[in-house]
């Protein structure tokens, strides 16, 4: 759900209280563990001894965020709370108290828990979530709250009309969310919304106090599908139903024989919260988009830094492997040329030694062809028909003094090659 969705939520909640349960507000959706906030504002006159009186917001330069009708002559005390792990949106919390100071109304601050099945459960709880591990009911959940009170005794009131107010406000967010979910090819999350009312007795030094306590419990079930494992001796993993849930609690107390005063006054038409001021709420809305996209561009920047990183890693790799490479291709082709040049070496010696034996010399001539000649020749010819004549004196040249064209060869070693 979007901020704009979750705000709603709340806002819907803090209706509600403030329509009939002697409630003026409750606090926000899910996911929360920080508060801060500003004092009321001045109070503001109101029509039939009643009082406007504002909770401001010190996050948006003080703004006003909350507006809260109260009795005349009450005091107030206000912040809005602000989201955090276990409840995820702002809300208002605040405890109003009558001149002698015995009666109160106040909205306590937003209550998160998580509940479900599969492992995925485990890792949606927080440190700030209550300690709920299955489904709650509305009722359920107000005697948890009546019994952390100390409420010495708990009798459930009906909440029918505050129940269809609910179910008919979460009906108008779902008509008005389901063309977004819809453009986003989407099954929307299933949401579910209860009210309860109960009513408990305690005592208050000697004072025997009554109060009226409702609570608006909100869910959203998320559903993980499992996912098997392709890896040999890892496990499957299994699907999971998170149900992550928050509870709003509107509370008026007073002594016994004033408490139907003190209800009918918290139930006089306008009493109560009148949700977030609209300047205030799109402030809170831009604030959130802006901070989204921050962290958008900051996962964004981060992952181009980290690719940047793995390519110039990869890079001074593959120079390192080519240098590498490069290196053993060198160092290989040397000892080829090396092995190559030890046996030319031996072949050389080897030729000598059989020309040596045999008396001979090798020659070649100019088409490169191998001859013998004696061992004792110091110049030979060669002529047109391939006839070698070798002499003894190294300035003997046959040409004109025997038939035919010589040209003079070259000695060599035994295998050809040149000395």
């Amino acid at each position: 759900m979007g901020i704009k969705g979750r705000i709603a939520t709340m806002l819907m909640a803090l209706a509600i209280f403030g329509c009939k349960s002697g409630q003026t507000s409750s606090a926000a959706s899910a996911n929360g563990d920080a508060m801060a906030g500003g004092a009321g504002g001045m109070p503001s006159s109101g029509g039939g001894g009643q009082q406007d009186v504002y909770v401001t917001d010190p996050t948006l330069n003080n703004m006003n965020a909350f507006r809260i009708t109260i009795p005349a002559k009450w005091k107030f005390q206000g912040m809005v709370f602000q989201p955090g792990k276990c409840v995820k949106n702002p809300g208002v919390v605040f405890r109003s108290t009558s001149p002698d100071g015995l009666s109160f109304s106040e909205a306590m601050p937003p209550f998160g828990w998580v509940s479900g099945t599969g492992p995925r459960v485990a890792n949606e709880k927080t440190a700030d979530c209550l300690p709920m591990t299955q489904a709650t009911t509305a009722q359920q959940f107000l005697d948890y709250v009546a019994k952390t009170l100390g409420a010495d005794s708990v009798t459930a009131v009906p909440s029918e009309e505050l129940n269809a107010k609910a179910q008919q406000g979460l009906r108008d967010a779902a008509l008005k969310s389901a063309q977004q979910w819809a453009n986003m090819h989407m099954a929307p999350p299933k949401q579910t919304v209860e009210i309860a009312s109960t009513q408990v007795v305690y005592k208050n030094g000697p004072v025997s106090m009554k109060g009226l306590l409702t609570g608006q419990v909100s869910c959203t079930e998320t559903t993980y599908p499992g996912m098997h494992s392709i890896l040999r001796g890892m496990a499957d993993t299994p699907p999971s139903t998170v149900d992550h849930c928050e509870g709003y609690v509107a509370y008026t107390a007073a002594p016994a024989n004033q408490y139907d005063a003190v209800v009918r006054q918290w139930s006089a038409p306008g009493i109560g919260g009148h949700g977030g001021e609209n300047d205030w709420f799109m402030a809170y809305v831009k604030r959130s988009n802006d901070e989204n996209r921050g962290f958008l561009d900051k996962q964004n920047a981060a992952f181009k830094q980290h690719m940047a990183q793995n390519q110039a890693d990869y890079d001074a790799r593959f120079q390192m492997q080519k240098q590498f490479q490069d290196a053993m291709s060198e160092s290989t082709q040397r000892s080829l040329n090396g092995a190559e040049e030890a046996r030319n070496a031996r072949s050389t010696a080897a030729s000598d030694m059989v020309d040596f034996a045999l008396d001979h010399r090798t020659v070649v001539n100019a088409n490169g062809e191998i001859g013998k000649v004696s061992n004792q020749a110091t110049t030979a010819w060669q002529n047109t028909s391939g006839t070698i004549y070798a002499a003894k004196d190294p300035t003997f040249n046959p040409n004109g003094v025997l038939a035919g064209s010589w040209t003079q060869t070259s000695f060599t070693h035994g295998n050809g090659s040149s000395f």
